[in-house]
């Protein structure tokens, strides 16, 4: 195993742990978008979730950031507005 990397082929320095979300997060070298993405999680546990007890919130939330609630019918409309928007609905 390599030290700087960590074996992996990807360039990345040290080794990967899985999120909760099950994605590759590199303690060591890690990338805006994924610090980005666990300031995320950590907003939607708070805001968006009931509290559980055996729930560990191991995210932060991101500071000032707040998520609106949607219904299962607005969640439609609204992701189906953003995909026209973007001109790759087919």
């Amino acid at each position: 195993m390599n030290p700087v990397t960590g074996g992996s082929e990807t360039g990345r320095v040290g080794d990967w742990i899985q999120t909760y979300s099950g994605s590759k997060f590199y303690p060591l070298d890690p990338r805006p978008e994924e610090v980005a993405d666990n300031y995320l999680l950590g907003t939607e546990f708070k805001q968006l979730l009931l509290p559980h007890p055996e729930r560990v919130d191991v995210f932060e939330p991101w500071p000032g950031l707040e998520l609106p609630c949607w219904t299962p019918d607005q969640a439609r409309i609204e992701f189906l507005a953003r995909l026209i928007a973007t001109g790759k609905l087919l």
